[in-house]
């Protein structure tokens, strides 16, 4: 998934997608 992706460009962008990627997951 692209979160992952961006997890790896930048630490800011990563902790903000690691935190959207795990609201996904509890969602699904």
């Amino acid at each position: 998934y692209f979160g992952a992706h961006t997890y790896k460009r930048t630490d800011k962008e990563g902790t903000f997608h690691t935190d959207w990627i795990r609201e996904r997951k509890l969602d699904e």
